[in-house]
């Protein structure tokens, strides 16, 4: 349903683990799978309005998209929801252009194991979208 499909494997996919105040965020080159940019973590109105202005060239955005797997989610959960809907929003230009990733389909898919940094899920991503 949030999930549009990628129509090329060569390009600048931008990676976003959304949080709700702050977000982590790079850039990746699909075909070397080397990182282009890095912001690290960046306040979620700073990158709204990155993206909404255009100030990041890249092809495709690939988001966290919020899964609870049965157990109880609370206010800064739905909030992040919010922070997603709101970078799709204004990366969207024509409502094709971005992939929702589940954090466990990522972690099953590289084969990281345990409670890692989310750095290390985003520096997978491009691996796991093209697969």
């Amino acid at each position: 349903m949030y999930t549009a499909k990628i129509k090329s494997t060569k390009m600048k996919l931008l990676c976003i683990d959304p949080g709700t105040e702050t977000s982590g965020v790079v850039l990746i080159d699909t075909e070397t799978q080397n990182i282009i940019q890095s912001w690290g973590e960046i306040n979620n109105f700073a990158l709204l309005a990155m993206i909404s202005l255009d100030e990041i060239e890249s092809d495709h955005m690939a988001i966290e998209m919020i899964a609870s797997y049965g157990m109880a989610v609370g206010k800064t959960t739905f909030e992040t929801c919010v922070w997603i809907g709101r970078f799709i929003q204004a990366y969207n230009k024509d409502n094709e252009n971005h992939t929702c990733i589940y954090r466990g389909d990522v972690k099953q898919k590289t084969q990281i194991s345990g409670r890692r940094l989310s750095t290390d899920i985003k520096e997978q991503a491009a691996v796991s979208v093209r697969k």
